[in-house]
């Protein structure tokens, strides 16, 4: 098979976001699992997976990883480390001749004999069978990552991301194709699609805004809307990835849903370790509709009005949590927001005893210093 695609630089910084996600997640989760004397496994399920080979350039002399064999190489990884461990990878595509080329690359790296398949049908079908075949797979119980990476926006239905949720330990990332999207929002060819994407056809709304900001905006908006109040995601996150050399064009957002609000802070992290690049990769804020992930979020009228509410003392993990949640923030610029208001006497900061004064954690309590 002829490998259909040379890799874009928005997608480079997507399987990096990935690559750094997975890894820690699969790590931590490896770690509790076997400090509570449970079985070491866990489950990666890619619903639009390609051949999992792209072009490095357009010379086209040099092939490079894709999403399911970059989790096949962390998976090795890690089961190298202790080979106690299981590492399912499940990957569904459209095209026989992907699956088929895929089988084999996954064949060659599947070293430790691992459950991993690849098969061919429509991301909606297979994730439905494999909700149906959890228990038979004895995989009900287990964390489960989905990867929905669509070329476009058909064939997600919001109703099949809830039944995805509803699996305890789920956690879906979508990428959201913002770009084809809005031009299909004015097509009424494409409305059964659309219907489906969000559940609704509020959509159809995004006419009567003028600018293309307001409009990816809008719709973004509301998709995760949609994915808090119908798919009943309970923590989300999103992140926006410009096309390069083409300004303000974004070609995707990047969206995180999980059940619990650790997966939230880790993905969130992940974003930041990748997030000094070219892309404009920018984070979402949940109570303002677009902050600069590394910039712009102003975290001491946040963090002043919290305090505010709360009146009595606040340890720092309570309000970094709240911080995760409800901003763009992440433990670095958390932190050093906290320490400026500590120095301009607007918070006091009760350290433990050792805990260094040039800094803030765990269980120190911050308190607004009343004027």
């Amino acid at each position: 098979m002829e490998i259909p695609w040379v890799i874009e630089e928005q997608t480079k910084i997507k399987h990096e976001i990935l690559q750094s996600y997975i890894e820690t997640w699969a790590t931590i989760l490896f770690q509790q699992q076997k400090k509570m004397r449970l079985p070491q496994q866990l489950t990666y399920f890619d619903g639009f997976c390609g051949p999992g080979k792209y072009w490095k350039d357009k010379d086209r002399k040099e092939l490079v990883n894709g999403s399911p064999l970059i989790v096949g190489e962390i998976a090795n990884k890690l089961i190298s480390i202790d080979n106690s461990r299981r590492f399912s990878i499940y990957c569904i595509d459209a095209k026989k001749e992907h699956c088929d080329y895929l089988k084999d690359k996954l064949e060659v790296m599947n070293r430790y004999r691992q459950t991993w398949e690849v098969e061919e049908g429509k991301f909606s079908d297979k994730a439905n069978e494999f909700i149906l075949q959890l228990k038979e797979r004895n995989i009900e119980s287990t964390p489960i990552f989905f990867f929905v990476d669509p070329f476009g926006y058909k064939d997600i239905p919001i109703d099949i991301l809830h039944r995805l949720l509803k699996i305890e330990m789920a956690e879906l990332f979508i990428n959201f194709m913002i770009y084809d999207i809005i031009r299909a929002a004015s097509n009424s060819l494409m409305y059964s699609n659309l219907d489906e994407l969000f559940g609704c056809d509020d959509y159809k709304n995004v006419e009567r805004l003028s600018s293309a900001e307001e409009r990816q905006i809008y719709l973004k908006n509301m998709y995760i809307q949609q994915l808090k109040e119908r798919a009943k995601a309970r923590f989300t996150s999103s992140f926006r990835v410009n096309t390069p050399s083409q300004g303000e064009r974004h070609r995707y957002y990047l969206i995180h849903c999980a059940n619990h609000p650790k997966a939230l802070k880790e993905m969130k992290d992940a974003m930041y370790r990748v997030s000094d690049n070219e892309f404009g990769l920018e984070a979402i804020n949940i109570q303002n509709d677009l902050l600069s992930f590394m910039d712009g979020c102003d975290f001491e009228a946040d963090i002043v009005s919290y305090l505010k509410i709360r009146v009595a003392s606040i340890t720092y993990m309570e309000l970094e949590g709240w911080c995760y949640i409800n901003t763009c923030g992440v433990s670095k610029n958390i932190k050093s927001t906290i320490m400026l208001l500590e120095k301009k006497k607007i918070v006091s900061i009760t350290r433990l005893p050792r805990q260094r004064a040039n800094t803030v954690n765990g269980e120190a309590t911050i308190k607004l210093i009343e004027a």
